[in-house]
């Protein structure tokens, strides 16, 4: 979380973890800040609210088409 000023808060429990490490707990880290940031951002939802759709679903086949004209020109 940011303060008005644009710095890290201090009670911010993403901030509190190791900044350098090897790939594990880097990864370990990592995890654990978006395990922390999606409670944050879920914390006082109901079940309603938590169920709707923040975006319309996508057409699969024009998804699938489209993922494949991607691959055949990269």
């Amino acid at each position: 979380m940011f303060t008005a000023d644009g710095k890290p808060s201090d009670d911010d429990p993403r901030e509190n973890g190791p900044a350098l490490g090897d790939e594990r707990t880097t990864l370990t880290e990592a995890l654990r800040c978006q395990r922390l940031t999606l409670g944050m951002k879920c914390s006082g939802l109901d079940a309603e609210a938590m169920a709707r759709r923040c975006a319309e679903p996508v057409d699969d086949v024009a998804a699938g088409a489209g993922a494949a004209r991607v691959r055949s020109v990269g």
